[in-house]
């Protein structure tokens, strides 16, 4: 039986990264207008202004930086669910033939030789030997052969 190709990715995987020249504007923005507010207020209350300039601009920074942080981790996790998905697909075309093999060549060929008048024992027996083993235990790729038997796929 003929084994399906590998699929080919939907679209062609690249490395992202992350573009840090906004974050950093506009955090360079926030912190020249604040600096400008600082300026602009009375003299008497520049300094709890530039205080709360400045603490806003702490808060900012680190709202960036946690969304920063979280966007990056985010798309190892879609880079890893894509992998994932590529290798189910694969297991999916891989049965797939199997499952074709199965309606195209076997089934046929039992039935032609049921209506020829030989022993359903006999068809069983005979198709039972010639059903190879699985190369891999339930399709897993890096999975050793299943200790229990060749068609386990309780070990999932």
């Amino acid at each position: 039986m003929t084994q399906p190709a590998d699929r080919r990715p939907d679209r062609t995987p690249s490395t992202r990264r992350t573009a840090y020249t906004l974050p950093v504007c506009l955090l360079a923005a926030a912190a020249v207008a604040g600096a400008a507010v600082a300026a602009l207020a009375p003299a008497g209350a520049r300094g709890w202004v530039g205080a709360a300039a400045a603490g806003g601009w702490v808060l900012l920074t680190v709202a960036v930086c946690v969304g920063l942080t979280t966007a990056g981790r985010l798309r190892a996790r879609v880079a890893e669910a894509e992998d994932e998905l590529h290798g189910v697909r694969g297991q999916l075309d891989h049965r797939t033939a199997e499952d074709m093999g199965l309606a195209q060549v076997t089934l046929p060929a039992v039935a032609r030789l049921v209506h020829q008048g030989t022993a359903p024992d006999e068809v069983l027996r005979a198709w039972s030997t010639r059903a190879p083993p699985p190369t891999r235990c339930c399709g897993r790729p890096g999975r050793p052969p299943c200790p229990r038997s060749a068609n386990c796929c309780a070990c999932a």
